[in-house]
């Protein structure tokens, strides 16, 4: 059997939530449609709006469009930043098309990079 999708039907912070062998996980969806000008990177913003974070996700899916990828980050990576910059061949790259967290796998037992809050070079809101 595989992996079940669902839309909430009210307004929530996950766009999707997904369960496969009895496990639930709230995913929000991301799209970042350009790289910053004359940089490879791609800004995301990890807030709702200016005044909300988010808080109760567990999984960003992030489709990086100008690249045609897909980054899936488990949400304890970026919990509490504001934005972050995001590229494909650095410290993100191990959540490339990371669809195995959505069945329960971690991203170590598929990537053994390290952590990216450990490198991230990111705001975080007081």
């Amino acid at each position: 059997m595989g992996i079940s999708v669902s839309r909430p039907v009210s307004d929530l912070e996950y766009d999707r939530i997904t369960e496969y062998g009895g496990k639930m996980c709230r995913v929000q969806v991301k799209m970042v449609i350009a790289k910053r000008k004359g940089e490879n990177r791609y800004r995301l913003r990890l807030y709702r709006s200016r005044k909300v974070l988010y808080k109760n996700i567990d999984v960003m899916a992030v489709y990086l469009k100008e690249d045609d990828i897909w980054m899936v980050i488990p949400f304890h990576e970026v919990d509490g930043m504001i934005d972050t910059n995001v590229t494909t061949d650095g410290s993100y790259k191990g959540f490339i098309n990371n669809w195995g967290i959505l069945y329960g796998k971690q991203k170590d037992d598929q990537d053994p990079a390290v952590s990216v809050r450990s490198k991230a070079r990111s705001r975080v809101r007081s």
